[in-house]
């Protein structure tokens, strides 16, 4: 079943393009199908922000998450475009599924980060008229899809997981990336399927591991004077579900140490505020 799955997904062309990093997405993406659970034991999940230079292959990394779920599109929304009121709705029709925000920074009116702080636990936010007004709860999960990190504050910053793309790898593996093209969402939502049936064992090994691994963090990393506590726990959350996904695809050591190992180094990377 674990060999089944990882070639019905591509993995090894997934690995080949992405990498750790990649990786480090893939296992996000897995506990974005239960972020309402997993905020309800764990109070947040993170957002995930994928950085990667023009032709690097963020577009198809997207796409590709998007198949795994039978989903041919994702729905995307660019902030600095649109209303509060616009992005409110877009959120509220999101529903449980993921959002990305397309970071377009040359836009004559710049995007307030701070806005999306309270989707993190899963907050809520109105918008409307004076005669009108919604409430909106976010249960949603969002991707944010840059060429550069954003411009934002560290309180913003302490709930991402960063994940940054190697164009090169993109670049020199088309026969790879070829193959992930010719996946097909009926191929490819059999991914999406196994995730809901391993529910149960996702909700139960986040829960059980989380704590370990922040631990493991912040013994690794003593040697970082101010460890912010959000971070280590965004990264922890992470860690855990890559534990999920090598079992649930029956990972050689490589495909998940690699991962883990970039995790440690987003976790040291957070600025305490």
């Amino acid at each position: 079943m674990q060999n089944e799955l990882r070639k019905a997904i591509r993995f090894d062309d997934f690995w080949a393009v992405y990498g750790p990093e990649g990786v480090v997405a893939l296992a996000w993406w897995i506990g974005a199908q239960h972020a309402n659970e997993l905020r309800a034991n764990q109070n947040s999940y993170p957002f995930l922000e994928i950085t990667a230079p023009a032709g690097s292959g963020s577009s198809v990394l997207l796409s590709y998450l998007s198949k795994l779920i039978g989903k041919e599109n994702y729905r995307c929304c660019s902030p600095e475009h649109a209303t509060k009121t616009a992005r409110l709705r877009n959120l509220e029709q999101t529903g449980t599924d993921s959002i990305v925000y397309q970071d377009q920074p040359e836009s004559a009116a710049p995007f307030d980060w701070d806005e999306i702080k309270t989707l993190y636990n899963g907050g809520s936010a109105s918008y409307g008229t004076r005669e009108e007004t919604r409430e909106v709860t976010f249960k949603g999960t969002l991707i944010i899809s840059a060429n550069q990190p954003v411009k934002c504050s560290d309180a913003v910053r302490s709930r991402m997981i960063d994940v940054r793309l190697k164009g090169r790898n993109f670049l020199d593996k088309p026969p790879h990336i070829e193959a992930m093209h010719q996946l097909t969402v009926e191929e490819a939502s059999v991914f999406g399927q196994t995730i809901q049936e391993k529910k149960e064992h996702l909700l139960f090994t986040v829960n059980k591991l989380v704590p370990v691994y922040v631990d493991a963090l912040t013994q690794g990393l003593n040697f970082i004077r101010d460890l912010d506590p959000r971070g280590l726990h965004n990264c922890a959350q992470v860690m855990a579900l890559v534990n999920v996904l090598s079992d649930l695809l029956g990972l050689a050591n490589e495909h998940r140490a690699a991962p883990l190992e970039v995790l440690q180094t987003i976790a040291s990377e957070y600025a305490p505020y």
